[in-house]
């Protein structure tokens, strides 16, 4: 879940963009390398078909749940503390912040043709996702 309840994205990510990409489309690129033996010993970037940054996220968050959304950067101190209470071992707390210091480092700022070239379809937006995906927000909508 990228926001709690309370519609807000948390994370030390600053104005960084992401190409994030949906699951579906990794396992489809998975599938692919799999059934081809021409991709052994190959790597290949997989993302999204463009950077986002959490507050863009935030914004197309907000039109799909009817509510506002926002993005709230935090310190790495403030992004470890807010996470705590989620019991979460240690190695995936340390996970969660640092994909975010990562984003802000521009580390993930990238955007790639693999899904297309390598499952044959375009890769999902964040609105299409959220448009096949209700569920992913419906903790978002009031109840």
């Amino acid at each position: 879940m990228l926001t709690g309840a309370d519609g807000v994205i948390r994370g030390p990510a600053n104005d960084g963009k992401a190409g994030a990409v949906a699951r579906d489309d990794v396992a489809d690129v998975a599938v692919a390398t799999l059934l081809d033996e021409g991709h052994v010993g190959k790597t290949y970037d997989v993302t999204g078909p463009e950077a986002l940054t959490m507050s863009g996220a935030a914004e197309t968050l907000s039109r799909f749940a009817g509510r506002e959304v926002t993005f709230v950067n935090e310190t790495m101190e403030e992004a470890y503390a807010s996470r705590a209470h989620y019991g979460a071992p240690d190695w995936e707390v340390e996970g969660w912040v640092t994909t975010y210091a990562a984003v802000a480092a521009g580390e993930l700022d990238v955007v790639t043709d693999t899904v297309q070239r390598m499952a044959g379809h375009e890769p999902m937006t964040l609105e299409d996702f959220l448009r096949d995906n209700p569920d992913s927000y419906q903790h978002l909508l009031a109840g």
